[in-house]
């Protein structure tokens, strides 16, 4: 009886972990795919655009600039614009490992201090839509809309519609 029992076990957990590598599988697939759409529509656009580099669109953290380039025609923004995307990828990794730490030493509670950290995501991800809010207004003339969609996908959709208007001549400037 108890081999029964152990053996039903253990097939529910071959099931479990089947089913947990098939969705990292996906996810894994899909995050190419999106960084890829992503990475060739803004080189494209970038290239049209005359900037320099353009192949910086498959760097993280520098493809930033980039997006910056593409959306103010000042020096200033798209160096902010990447500055405040290390501040940000690094901030993440803070309140990751705070996370982790707390996890790990048993507490239930969240760090306060990372409540100012919280509050600089927020900040970065408003200037990210206005960035490309910028870009689609320069692009498309469904700018609106391609925002209202991105913000309520939580910039998922992003790779998509820089993969869709990457050959669009310029609208406004």
């Amino acid at each position: 009886m108890y081999n029964i029992n152990q053996n039903a076990f253990n097939q529910q957990v071959a099931q479990l972990a089947a089913v947990f590598l098939g969705f990292l599988i996906v996810t894994l697939v899909l995050s190419v795919i999106f960084y890829l759409l992503n990475s060739f529509g803004l080189m494209r656009i970038a290239k049209r655009s005359n900037i320099k580099h353009s192949w910086l669109a498959f760097v993280p953290i520098a493809n930033s600039y980039v997006l910056g380039k593409v959306a103010f025609s000042d020096k200033l923004k798209p160096i902010l614009f990447l500055f405040l995307n290390i501040l940000s990828v690094l901030f993440s990794i803070n309140i990751y490992y705070a996370i982790a730490l707390s996890f790990i030493n048993g507490s239930s509670s969240y760090p306060s201090s990372n409540v100012i950290l919280n509050l600089f995501q927020l900040i970065y991800l408003i200037f990210f839509f206005y960035v490309m809010y910028k870009i689609y207004k320069k692009y498309s003339t469904k700018s609106t809309i391609m925002l209202v969609f991105l913000v309520l996908t939580c910039g998922f959709l992003n790779p998509i519609f820089l993969f869709a208007i990457r050959n669009n001549d310029v609208i406004s400037d």
